[in-house]
C-alpha cells in the first residue's frame, strides 16, 4: 500500500498568504491516478498547523473536504489528519508544522 500525504507547503506561503487550492486539488487527483495505477493507495490530508489561524485552518479544511470528495469515487481510502493532530502541541516540532517523535508515531496508527 502508498500512503500520500497532502502537503500544507504550498497552502501556507511564507508572506502569509494562502496559496492556489486548485492547484493543490488537481495535483493530488494527479499523484493518486498515477499511485493506483501500482498499489492500493490512500491519500493523508493536511495536517492543522498550530496558530495558523482560522482562516489558514478553513482554507486547509476546505482542501482536505475537496480530497476526500476526490477520493471516494476512485476506490482511494481518505485519511483527514484533524481528528488526531488538531491542537495537540504535544505532537509537534516548535515550529508548529512538523511532527515529533510521538506525532510520527502517533500518525501510524490511522
Amino acid at each position: 500500500m502508498v500512503v500520500a500525504q497532502v502537503s500544507g507547503n504550498d497552502l501556507f506561503l511564507r508572506n502569509g498568504e494562502t496559496g492556489n487550492t486548485e492547484k493543490i486539488i488537481l495535483d493530488a487527483m494527479y499523484m493518486v491516478d498515477e499511485l493506483k495505477r501500482f498499489n492500493r493507495t490512500a491519500v493523508i490530508g493536511i495536517l492543522p498547523r498550530l496558530g495558523s489561524g482560522s482562516h489558514a485552518l478553513s482554507k486547509a479544511i476546505g482542501v482536505n473536504e475537496r480530497l476526500e470528495d476526490m477520493c471516494t469515487p476512485l476506490g482511494v481510502r481518505f485519511v483527514d489528519p484533524y481528528n488526531v493532530f488538531y491542537g495537540r502541541a504535544d505532537i509537534y516540532l516548535p515550529d508548529g508544522v512538523h511532527l515529533n517523535k510521538r506525532g510520527r508515531k502517533s500518525s501510524g496508527t490511522w
